[in-house]
C-alpha cells in the first residue's frame, strides 16, 4: 500500500537508535522488542516514531543508571528497555518499560518545563520531552498512562484509538 509503513520497520529504526544512543551515553542497554506486525499511515508512523524515540531517549538519559550507579545500588541486571507495540481492533498500544531509577514525582513528569536533568544539553534538561509526548498522544485522541516504582523502573503506556 502506497504511503503505508510497517510496525516492524519502525521498531527496527528505533532499535538502531537505542543502540547508537546507548553507545554515545556509554550505557550498555539490553533492548527487548515485542511487536505485532501491522501497517501504519505515514502520519501515524511519524507520530509513533516521535513518541517512542522520546520515551526511549528519556529512559536512556534519565531513567537508566550507569553501570557504576547500578552496582552501587546493588542492581545486578543490565539496564533494560522493553518496547511493546500492539494493534487491537480498536486501538494501538505502545508500552515502553525500563528497569532504571523510576520517577520521583509522577504528577510533575509530564509538565512542560519540568526536568530531572542536572544540566541542559542537546537531548535533555529543558523539560520538554515528556510534555511533548503527552500533548502528541492527546492530539491523536489517545491516553498516556505512567507508572513507576522508585529504584525499579517506569512504564509508559500509550493508547491511541483507530479512526
Amino acid at each position: 500500500m502506497l504511503g503505508m509503513y510497517t510496525s516492524n520497520k519502525l521498531l527496527a529504526d528505533i532499535e538502531e537508535f537505542v543502540f547508537n544512543k546507548g553507545k554515545e551515553l556509554k550505557k550498555e542497554v539490553l533492548l527487548k522488542v515485542d511487536c505485532d506486525s501491522f501497517s501504519l499511515s505515514q502520519e501515524m508512523t511519524s507520530a509513533f516514531k516521535s513518541i517512542i524515540t522520546q520515551l526511549v531517549t528519556n529512559a536512556l538519559i534519565h531513567g537508566l543508571e550507569s553501570s557504576e550507579q547500578r552496582h552501587h545500588l546493588g542492581k545486578t541486571e543490565k539496564p533494560m528497555i522493553e518496547i511493546q507495540a500492539l494493534s487491537t481492533e480498536r486501538c494501538f498500544i505502545i508500552t515502553v518499560t525500563d528497569n532504571g531509577r523510576g520517577i520521583q514525582d509522577l504528577e510533575q513528569c509530564l509538565t512542560f518545563g519540568h526536568s530531572s536533568a542536572d544540566s541542559c544539553d542537546y537531548y535533555s534538561g529543558r523539560g520538554v520531552g515528556l510534555s511533548v509526548v503527552h500533548s502528541t498522544v492527546k492530539s491523536l485522541g489517545g491516553r498516556l498512562l505512567v507508572s513507576s516504582d522508585l529504584n525499579n523502573g517506569s512504564i509508559f503506556k500509550v493508547v491511541i484509538p483507530k479512526f
